[in-house]
């Protein structure tokens, strides 16, 4: 099979870059600026971190500091694997380290290389499948919020910090306003002057769903009183922002157990 590698790069997340390979490729030891995680999805590799050397395997997560040294390569014949890689900017990771922790300033490095936790692997390969898919940004941001702070709070041992805010009122009644939008949490934060880690956190601990569930179950509730004042199908799912017909019949259903025909019908 031929070797194949997709990137996610978007300018609205600029601090994520993910990188998707069914390949058998090798690499030199290399360094990068960033924070990565990688995990594989089918076959082996010999990761080299720091003068060690260890077999990666599906189930295990690989963890690199920025500019330590490493490599994955594949064990002995050219068999391909399958993995993901996802690089993190440094910035970006302080800033989820500081809105969990009490006593960080500055960046601190992630402690182990090599982690085989099958809850914090299915989450990110959950995550990367997530970035990869037609999914809203809300989405795609709190996942990967959800999964660093998963991954941080399991592995560092730091006093946790609060979070409250009274302002959620005030975030709600936007994306009301903004409902046809494809909002994220970047505009939140700086639109209401709240940290952004903290609104995933405590948007879900006060309302119960997270802040992009609750904002696609604001859109299906709109999509529902646009079907019964009889919009097509598919100016429904544009007047609400969906990417695509499917993507509103998938979110719909989900939601509302039935077809968006099915509920039309049903008027």
């Amino acid at each position: 099979m031929k070797n194949q590698s997709n990137f996610f790069i978007d300018s609205t997340i600029p601090h994520v870059e993910l990188r998707y390979s069914n390949s058998s490729k090798n690499y030199k030891e290399h360094i990068h600026d960033t924070f990565s995680i990688g995990a594989l999805k089918k076959g082996k590799r010999k990761f080299k971190y720091l003068n060690q050397e260890v077999l990666i395997e599906p189930h295990m997560l690989a963890v690199v500091n920025s500019n330590e040294v490493h490599s994955c390569n594949m064990i002995d014949l050219p068999i391909q694997s399958e993995y993901y890689v996802m690089y993190l900017d440094n910035t970006w990771c302080l800033d989820i380290q500081k809105s969990l922790f009490k006593d960080i300033t500055e960046l601190r490095d992630f402690p182990i290389c090599l982690l085989e936790d099958k809850t914090l692997y299915d989450e990110f390969i959950f995550m990367c499948e997530v970035f990869f898919s037609d999914e809203f940004y809300l989405k795609k941001e709190e996942v990967l919020i959800e999964f660093m702070s998963n991954l941080y709070t399991s592995y560092f041992e730091y006093k946790i910090s609060t979070i409250k805010t009274n302002k959620l009122d005030e975030i709600i009644a936007y994306m009301k306003k903004n409902i046809r939008e494809n909002i994220t949490l970047e505009e939140l934060a700086l639109k209401f002057n709240i940290n952004k880690y903290h609104l995933t956190r405590v948007f879900k601990k006060q309302q119960g769903l997270n802040a992009h569930a609750y904002f696609l179950n604001l859109k299906i509730n709109k999509a529902k009183e646009l079907l019964r004042q009889d919009y097509s199908i598919v100016d429904t799912a544009l007047e609400l922002g969906f990417v695509d017909q499917s993507h509103f019949h998938r979110h719909f259903s989900n939601i509302v157990a039935a077809t968006p025909k099915e509920y039309q019908n049903s008027i």
